[in-house]
């Protein structure tokens, strides 16, 4: 198993307070390569995404002085040491808590969706630029708008429809659901988004499996390994999400690798099916904004 040997860590209080200035020493001396893989971090696997797995196969072991971590790319390969895997995926009913599509509704959502991109590509090529800002503001409204149709059967107009004032009130409902999920987003979402984002998707260190007083078995390519006692082994979902050997987007590899868990592969399908209507529209119907956009 190919092995990548650290002095430093992230476990390490002093490493952790001192490591830029020690990273700005070292790249001064030309000793350290800012465009390498920074094991030293807790969320390295964010960053790194497959490139350690496409240099060094589907496993290998970072070394330091605290603790070994061995990180694998599949979950098949750590049945053993991690038999009861599910348990890191939320249930389906708790998935479905956050599902406003129920079923029938479908179609009128890619419609409305469809329209809405139409909508902003219109306000686009009236535009005599496209600020990167500007797109991340519309791609903001967007989704104010799927919010609004989803949970409250409110449908406006994209680029002024947010702004009207019903009668009887005194701001527009668009206003009121900025307001209203800007306080929420600073006061909540941070927390519980970074948690349930490394938690799913990142191999981090908060959910390793320590392989205890006995030898664990990890199945690479059809053979047994065994590792050691007192090490940890992570599943590194963000390779298998991005690996190109999978054949595969991570919920497929999921759901193959135990057929209990399609309520992933059911949420990850409606997220990616919102970024597939905006490219596959734009691409089709808008091909004076095309070239901008990308």
């Amino acid at each position: 198993m190919p092995i990548v040997i650290r002095l430093e860590s992230w476990q390490d209080p002093l490493w952790m307070l001192f490591a830029s200035k020690i990273r700005y020493l070292l790249f001064f001396i030309a000793l350290w390569n800012p465009n390498a893989t920074d094991y030293t971090t807790i969320g390295w696997p964010q960053i790194d995404r497959v490139a350690s797995h496409a240099e060094h196969g589907a496993a290998f072991a970072i070394i330091t002085r605290f603790r070994t971590n061995i990180m694998v790319l599949g979950v098949d390969a750590a049945r053993e040491p991690f038999p009861n895997w599910q348990a890191w995926i939320k249930n389906e009913d708790v998935y479905n808590v956050f599902n406003a599509f129920q079923r029938g509704e479908l179609k009128a959502r890619l419609e409305g969706h469809a329209q809405a991109v139409d909508s902003v590509a219109r306000k686009w090529m009236d535009e005599h630029e496209i600020t990167l800002r500007g797109l991340r503001g519309d791609a903001e409204k967007i989704a104010m708008h799927v919010l609004m149709s989803a949970a409250f059967r409110m449908e406006y107009d994209f680029d002024t429809g947010v702004e009207i004032v019903d009668p009887g009130h005194e701001i527009s409902f668009g206003e009121a659901m900025h307001t209203c999920i800007n306080s929420s987003s600073i006061m909540l979402a941070p927390v519980p988004f970074a948690y349930e984002t490394q938690r799913f998707f990142s191999a981090i260190p908060m959910h390793p499996k320590y392989t205890g007083d006995r030898n664990q078995i990890l199945k690479l390519n059809s053979v047994d390994t065994n590792v050691p006692p007192k090490k940890f082994v992570s599943i590194n979902y963000n390779a298998i999400h991005f690996s190109p050997q999978s054949g595969a987007p991570m919920s497929t590899n999921l759901v193959q690798a135990d057929g209990s868990s399609a309520s992933l592969a059911k949420s990850i399908s409606q997220r990616l099916m919102g970024r597939s209507l905006w490219a596959g529209r734009l691409d089709r119907e808008h091909v004076p904004v095309r070239g901008s956009v990308r």
